[in-house]
C-alpha cells in the first residue's frame, strides 16, 4: 500500500532527485561589486546554496529547467528561469527600498527602529519560514541572513544543524549563538550520551534544541550580530544571538483557524563513486571460508579479488548449500558447513558479477508528513492562540524515523489601564524508535558498505538471522569484521522519549508614557529517556547488550528590566533601561548498561551475565547579572549606543567570581 500511495504521489508536484546538473555564476551589485553570502534557491524546493565572498555560487539539481531565486538582505529578490540548463554568467541585484523605519526586536526584547540600531540585526518573518517548511527550524535560516552559516546534520530528518554567525570565534567552544524565545534563554544544546568511551557502541545524534519548535508558531527571527546587542545577555551570546519571537492572537479581532499540511518525499541523491572492476579478496584470488569470508588472508574486505562480470562462477555467502541433515540452506548459514570431520558442505559456485545499485537499492524513500492548526481569538481586552503540530518521517535509512507532537499555547490579557500580561507556553513530545549511528565504525551502515564487495547482493542480507539461529547468531558475508546492516538498523537500535516544556510569563507595568518595569520568568525544562539494543553476535557486542540513558535538564531564566525614554529638546532623544537577571541551570545525567545478556533477545537491566556498568552526575549552576543600555539618537541621524552587565558566576571561586 505504501509503495502505491508512493507512486501516484509522485505523479504530482513533488521534487524527486534525478541526474545531477551543477550550476555556477556570479551575484552582484548594480555597481559590478560581489554580493558575498546570498541565498540561492531552486523554487519550490529545499535545495540551495550561498555565494562565497567573491560573488560566486554553485548549485546542483537534477533539474534542467526550474526557477532560480537569489536574495539578499537589502536587495530586491531576483527570480530568473532556467531553460535546458542556460543560465547567464552573473545576476545583478538591485538596492531595496525597504523603509528604514521598519520596528525590529533586539536584546531583551525591546522594539526599536532599525534606522537606529548601531549594531547588525536581521530579521526573518514567518512566511520565510513556513513556504518550504524545514524538519529542523536552524535549517530555515539557510540562506536568509548574510553572514550565517547553516551546517545541515548527517543522519536525516531530525539530526542536530550548526548555526555560526559571522565565522568562528574560538578554537576550543561550540561556536554557535545563544537562542532567546520572547525574550527567554533556551536551551539549543545537545546532551549527548557517553558511548565513544564504551568502545562497543558509536555516537548517536538526537538533535539539537531549536529543532523541536514548529515553524508555525514563530512569528519572525532577529539575528543579533553586533557585540553592543549581544552584550546584554552575557558570555553566552559571545558568537551571536538568535530571537525567536512567537506567533500571538489574531491582530484584528474575532475568531480564526489556521490550517497548514505539507508533505514531501525524499529519495538518496548521491554515493560514493564505486568502481565496479575487482569483488572482495586478495591478490586475485577469494574464496569465502567457514564464515569468515577470507579473501585469502585478509579477512575478505579488500576489493583486489577475481575480475568482475568476466564469467567466473565462486561459491559465495549467498550460494545454496545443504545443511548436516541434508536440508538447503544459504553459504553463510555457519551451521550449514560445519562435518563433523572438521571440513566443510559444499557451497554451489554462482556467478562472480558487478551489482553497480546494491548499495542504492538498500535504501528506502524517506517521506516526511507536517501539520499544524491554530484557534485563536481577540477581544477588547486581550488575545489567545492555541495551536496543535505534529511531524511524521520514516526515514531514507530501514526502520529508522521521527514523530514530534508539539502544542503551544500564547495568551495576552490587558488586567488595567497600566498593566499588561503576556504568556507563552509549549509542550513537545519528540521520540523515534532509531535513530542512525555516526562516525567511522561497523554501528554506521555506510561504513560497512565500503567494505562490502561490489559483486555482494545486499538484499539477500535482509534475512539476517541464520537458518535455525533466531535470535542468537546472524547471516553475513563476513563475520570478523562487518555486522549484517539489516540486522543493525532492525535489531540494535537507539531509541529515546523526549518530553520538553518551554514558556515564558511577563508582566508590563507603565507608570507612564515613558517610564515602565517589566518583571519576566522563563522555563525550559526536558527529560530525555534513551535506550540502545545491541543483538546477541553483533560485531564488538558478541553476547549482545542493552543500556538506557537519563537526561534531565531544567534552566530558569528570571528578569527586571525598568525602562525610561524622552527628549532632552528637539534635536536630542534618548532612551534608557536597566535591569538584573538571575540564571539557574540543573543537569542529571545517568545510565546503566548490560554490557552482555544472559538470554538473547531480552532487552533488561536483570538480563545481565555481567555486573552492571553505570555512571550518574548533576551539574548545578547559577549566574547572577545586572546590566544596563543607553540609547541616544541626534535629529534621528546620528546613533550611539552604550551597554554595560557585569555576571557573578557559582562555577567560579568564591570572591572571584565576578567578570563584566
Amino acid at each position: 500500500m505504501k509503495s502505491k500511495l508512493i507512486a501516484v504521489l509522485q505523479l504530482f508536484v513533488l521534487t524527486l532527485f534525478a541526474q545531477e546538473n551543477t550550476y555556477t555564476s556570479r551575484i552582484l551589485d548594480t555597481n559590478e561589486q560581489p554580493i558575498p553570502y546570498a541565498a540561492v534557491y531552486e523554487e519550490g524546493t529545499q535545495n540551495y546554496t550561498t555565494t562565497d565572498e567573491k560573488g560566486y555560487f554553485i548549485l546542483t539539481t537534477g533539474s534542467g529547467n526550474f526557477t532560480l531565486q537569489i536574495s539578499s538582505i537589502g536587495f530586491v529578490t531576483l527570480n530568473f528561469k532556467v531553460v535546458d540548463g542556460q543560465i547567464p554568467s552573473k545576476f545583478i541585484l538591485n538596492a531595496s527600498q525597504e523603509q528604514l523605519d521598519e520596528v525590529v526586536v533586539t536584546a531583551l526584547g525591546i522594539e526599536r527602529e532599525r534606522q537606529a540600531l548601531v549594531s547588525a540585526v536581521s530579521t526573518v518573518d514567518s512566511e520565510k519560514l513556513t513556504t518550504v517548511p524545514q524538519t529542523n527550524l536552524v535549517n530555515s535560516l539557510a540562506g536568509q541572513v548574510a553572514g550565517v552559516l547553516i551546517t545541515n546534520g548527517s543522519s536525516g530528518v531530525g539530526s542536530s544543524s550548526r548555526i555560526i554567525i559571522r565565522g568562528e570565534n574560538s578554537l576550543s567552544g561550540s561556536n554557535q549563538p545563544l537562542f532567546v524565545v520572547d525574550g527567554v534563554p533556551i536551551s539549543n544544546e545537545q546532551i549527548t550520551s557517553d558511548l565513544v568511551n564504551n568502545g562497543a557502541l558509536q555516537e548517536v545524534d538526537f538533535g539539537n534544541g531549536s529543532a523541536e519548535f514548529s515553524p508555525d508558531d514563530i512569528q519572525s527571527i532577529s539575528i543579533l550580530k553586533g557585540a553592543g546587542s549581544a552584550a546584554l545577555y552575557g558570555t553566552r551570546a559571545a558568537n551571536g544571538v538568535v530571537l525567536i519571537t512567537t506567533k500571538r492572537g489574531n491582530r484584528a479581532k474575532g475568531f480564526g483557524v489556521s490550517i497548514n499540511s505539507n508533505f514531501t518525499i525524499e529519495t538518496l541523491l548521491t554515493l560514493p563513486d564505486y568502481q565496479n572492476e575487482y569483488g572482495l579478496g586478495s591478490n586475485g584470488n577469494y574464496a569465502f571460508q567457514n564464515g569468515v569470508g577470507a579473501g585469502i588472508g585478509d579477512g575478505g574486505i579488500s576489493s583486489y579479488g577475481p575480475r568482475l562480470d568476466a564469467g567466473l562462477s565462486i561459491p559465495q555467502f549467498d550460494g545454496p548449500s545443504i545443511d548436516t541433515n541434508g536440508n538447503p540452506v544459504r553459504g553463510g548459514d555457519v551451521i550449514a558447513r560445519t562435518l563433523p570431520d572438521g571440513s566443510y558442505t559444499a557451497i554451489t559456485p554462482t556467478p562472480w558479477v558487478s551489482r553497480p545499485d546494491n548499495v542504492r537499492n538498500f535504501f528506502d524513500t524517506g517521506i516526511t508528513y507536517q501539520n499544524n492548526i491554530a484557534i485563536s481569538n481577540t477581544g477588547e481586552t486581550g488575545s489567545t492562540r492555541l495551536s496543535y503540530s505534529n511531524l511524521r518521517n520514516e526515514g531514507i535509512l530501514p526502520n529508522t524515523d521521527l514523530k514530534r507532537d508539539g502544542i503551544a499555547l500564547s495568551l495576552d490579557q490587558i488586567l488595567s489601564e497600566n498593566l499588561t500580561v503576556n504568556t507563552f507556553v509549549n509542550y513537545i513530545n519528540t521520540r523515534s524508535g532509531n535513530r542512525p549511528n555516526l562516525g567511522y565504525g561497523y554501528e554506521n551502515v555506510l561504513y560497512g558498505f565500503n567494505w562490502t564487495g561490489r559483486q555482494t547482493d545486499i538484499g539477500a542480507l535482509r534475512d539476517y538471522w541464520q537458518a535455525g539461529q533466531t535470535g542468537r547468531q546472524h547471516y553475513d558475508i563476513n563475520y570478523l569484521w562487518l555486522t549484517n546492516p539489516y540486522l543493525t538498523l532492525f535489531e540494535n537500535t537507539n531509541s529515546f522519549n523526549k518530553n520538553r516544556v518551554l514558556g515564558n510569563v511577563s508582566a508590563t507595568y507603565d507608570f507612564s508614557e515613558n517610564l515602565s518595569l517589566k518583571i519576566r520568568t522563563g522555563l525550559d525544562t526536558y527529560n530525555d529517556n534513551r535506550e540502545f539494543r545491541r543483538a546477541v553476535s553483533t560485531n564488538a557486542n558478541p553476547f549482545g547488550s542493552y543500556r538506557e540513558d537519563n537526561v534531565r535538564f531544567t534552566e530558569m531564566n528570571t528578569d527586571v528590566l525598568l525602562s525610561y525614554n524622552n527628549k532632552i529638546n528637539d534635536r536630542w532623544d534618548y532612551a534608557l533601561s536597566t535591569g538584573a537577571n538571575r540564571l539557574d541551570q540543573k543537569i542529571h545525567y545517568a545510565y546503566a548498561e548490560a554490557s552482555q545478556l544472559a538470554l538473547p533477545e531480552i532487552y533488561t537491566l536483570a538480563n545481565s551475565r555481567a555486573p552492571l556498568l553505570g555512571k550518574s552526575e548533576n551539574l548545578n549552576k547559577r549566574i547572577n547579572s545586572i546590566y544596563g543600555t543607553a540609547n541616544f539618537a541626534y535629529q534621528n541621524e546620528l546613533y550611539a549606543d552604550l551597554t554595560y552587565r557585569n555576571d557573578w558566576s557559582s562555577t567560579l571561586p568564591d570572591g572571584n567570581n565576578s567578570f563584566g
